[in-house]
């Protein structure tokens, strides 16, 4: 007889297919940096190098999104899916509020982020993660729409569908590569939009799955005449903290 809320069962089918999406959603960059090497070595270094900040931009963005699903945690095991599926609501708006911030701030300040943490590098390979870091931008708010809906079906125990759409996200960026870059020629151009098509399908499909309504957590519409400033702040009091203890590490070794 085994004890506790969870099986031996139970618990891999939670945990194994959770691994597996956190190995593929840390796949995108890497792919990308690999396939653009017929593009050159400063290509290559342009893409490693961007990537480098993407990882602590995700990674902050999954802090907050961490931070959403613990308050809509909290509601689901009091039983109440009412406030459950609003602080879902909440997670989605502030993370894409943060997230639209982020990617105006990279586009305005291109070149003196990069600078700030890189230096003064080579011209062309500065050329290249100027560009890979433009385009690889503006998928910022779909990254951070997606992680917050990952994250509420993970607080869910759906970890089997997070794991499908990470690698149909995976499975759009080979394929958006081999066709922009081997096919078309388009080198780190290439590289970029099929990381940011492949973003932007996953966080469309995430959001049409949430809108299932006989999930515990199921949000149909977003609002800004439903914005909710208590409900973010406890999401921003849990995710911030987290989110700037991680960016902190990463920045030192950046720096």
């Amino acid at each position: 007889m085994e004890h506790g809320m969870f099986s031996k069962k139970d618990l891999r089918k939670l945990i194994v297919p959770l691994l597996i999406e956190q190995t593929l959603a840390q796949t995108i960059g890497m792919f990308d940096t690999i396939m653009v090497s017929c593009a050159g070595e400063s290509a290559v270094a342009g893409v490693a190098l961007v990537e480098t900040i993407n990882v602590l931009i995700i990674n902050l963005l999954t802090a907050l999104a961490t931070g959403g699903a613990i308050v809509a945690g909290q509601y689901l095991g009091r039983g109440d899916r009412k406030n459950s599926s609003r602080a879902g609501e909440q997670l989605v708006i502030t993370t894409a509020g943060v997230s639209i911030l982020i990617m105006l701030i990279c586009l305005l300040l291109n070149r003196q982020i990069l600078v700030t943490f890189f230096g003064n590098i080579e011209a062309d390979v500065m050329n290249s993660a100027r560009i890979y870091f433009y385009i690889t931008s503006f998928s910022y708010p779909f990254i951070g729409v997606y992680n917050s809906v990952a994250a509420l079906f993970l607080g869910m125990g759906k970890t089997k569908v997070v794991m499908t759409n990470s690698l149909i996200m995976n499975v759009i960026n080979i394929m958006g590569s081999a066709i922009f870059i081997y096919g078309l020629g388009m080198g780190v151009v290439g590289a970029a939009l099929s990381g940011a098509i492949s973003r932007t399908v996953a966080a469309i499909i995430m959001i049409v799955k949430l809108r299932n309504p006989n999930l515990a957590i199921s949000v149909r519409s977003y609002s800004l005449r439903n914005v909710d400033f208590g409900m973010i702040k406890r999401i921003l009091r849990i995710g911030v903290p987290n989110g700037l203890e991680g960016g902190i590490f990463q920045v030192a070794e950046l720096s």
